[in-house]
């Protein structure tokens, strides 16, 4: 939750998980979505404490990967933080894209730019145990 001591990192298994913005004296904000395959909590790699909320929308499982933990798998497979500063790379280009989004777009065609993005996105669930 906003404001906690980071301890792990997630990635999410299944489901829909929001990451929420709050604003003093505000609701939250939605600021993004995560999917299965989407890591949670990145920031605790580098900051002490989390500045948002996650929210499962629906049925939801993630893997907890403790600190300690995951920093001795990146040591040992630099091929794992590649893939994780991709991840997050990929991740933090997408609000830059929204904003051209919901600027230039009505309402309908914001809707199919989310769905498109949602449809285009690899089904992770399927995959062999």
């Amino acid at each position: 939750m906003s404001g906690e001591v980071y301890s792990s990192m997630y990635l999410v298994e299944n489901g829909w998980i929001t990451r929420v913005l709050h604003m003093p004296g505000r609701t939250g904000q939605i600021g993004s979505l995560a999917l299965a395959g989407d890591f949670l909590c990145v920031g605790s790699l580098i900051f002490e404490r989390s500045d948002q909320d996650l929210i499962a929308r629906i049925e939801a499982s993630v893997f907890r990967l403790p600190m300690p933990d995951f920093c001795k798998l990146m040591a040992l497979h630099p091929w794992l933080t590649k893939a994780l500063v991709w991840a997050h790379e990929h991740e933090e280009a997408l609000p830059a894209e929204g904003i051209v989004v919901l600027g230039r777009c009505v309402s309908k065609q914001r809707l199919a730019q989310v769905l498109c993005k949602l449809v285009a996105r690899p089904d992770l669930s399927d995959r062999p145990p």
